[in-house]
C-alpha cells in the first residue's frame, strides 16, 4: 500500500503553544495559505482516495486539497488526534506552572503516559491499527491520502514502519510535512521548502535525515 499521511495546517492554538487535542482551532492564515500550495504540489502525485479526521482543523485542510484535486474526502473518527482530556485548551505555560508532575511523569515514560481522562500511546495505537487494517490496495494502485494530526500520525508511521515504542514518540510531524511512506520506505515533503523536494527517512526530533530523490 502506498500512503500519503498529511498533517492539518497551522492553527490558532498551534500558535498560542494551546494543547489541542479533540477541542479545535481555526487554521491561520498561514494554515490555509499552505494547504492551497500543498494542494498544488499534490497534484503530481496521483492520489486515489482521501481520509481525513473528523476534527475541524483537518477537515478544512482535507477540503482544501481534495478541491484542488478533485477527489471528496471521508471521515474516520479513528484518525481523531489523542485527547488530552482535562488538559485540552491549556497553554503549555500553564500546564508547566499548574501540572508540573504531569510534565514530570510524562518525561519518565512517554509511551505509557495518560493525560488526566484522556489517552495515550497505547489508545493510539490501537486505533491506528484498526484504522489501517481497514485499509487495502486503491484501485489501479493510486495512493491513499490520510488526513491527521501530529500525535495520531506518530501511532499510524510508527505501525506502518515498526518502529520501537521509544522512536514512535519522537517522530516529528510539522503542519507543513508530507510522509509517503511505501513499504518500510519514508520520504518526506515539506511544502515550506519545495526546492528541497522529497527527503529520505522520517525526521526525529534529535536528528535530520539524509537527502535522496527517488
Amino acid at each position: 500500500m502506498k500512503l500519503f499521511l498529511f498533517r492539518h495546517g497551522e492553527t490558532l492554538w498551534n500558535v498560542e503553544k494551546r494543547h489541542q487535542g479533540r477541542k479545535d482551532s481555526p487554521l491561520t492564515d498561514r494554515g490555509r495559505r499552505l494547504a492551497l500550495d500543498l494542494a498544488v504540489h499534490a497534484k503530481g502525485w496521483n492520489l486515489g482516495r482521501m481520509i481525513t479526521s473528523p476534527l475541524g482543523r483537518a477537515r478544512e485542510t482535507a477540503l482544501a486539497l481534495g478541491a484542488g484535486l478533485g477527489l471528496a474526502p471521508e471521515e474516520d473518527p479513528r484518525l481523531a488526534e489523542c485527547s488530552f482530556g482535562e488538559c485540552e485548551g491549556m497553554l503549555w505555560s500553564e500546564i508547566k506552572s499548574r501540572h508540573s508532575e504531569l510534565l514530570a511523569a510524562r518525561s519518565a515514560d512517554p509511551w505509557s503516559f495518560r493525560w488526566p481522562g484522556g489517552e495515550n500511546y497505547l489508545d493510539l495505537t490501537s486505533r491506528a491499527a484498526g484504522l489501517l487494517g481497514d485499509l487495502g490496495e486503491e484501485p489501479g494502485g493510486k495512493p491513499l491520502a490520510l488526513v491527521g494530526h501530529e500525535t495520531i500520525n506518530r501511532a499510524i508511521l510508527g505501525l506502518l514502519l515498526s518502529l520501537e515504542p521509544g522512536k514512535i514518540v519522537k517522530v516529528s510531524h510539522p503542519n507543513t510535512v508530507v510522509y509517503r511512506v511505501e513499504g518500510r520506505r519514508v520520504h518526506r515533503f515539506d511544502v515550506a521548502y519545495p526546492s528541497a523536494g522529497w527527503v529520505a527517512g522520517l525526521l526525529f526530533k534529535e536528528s535530520r535525515p539524509s537527502t535522496d530523490k527517488p
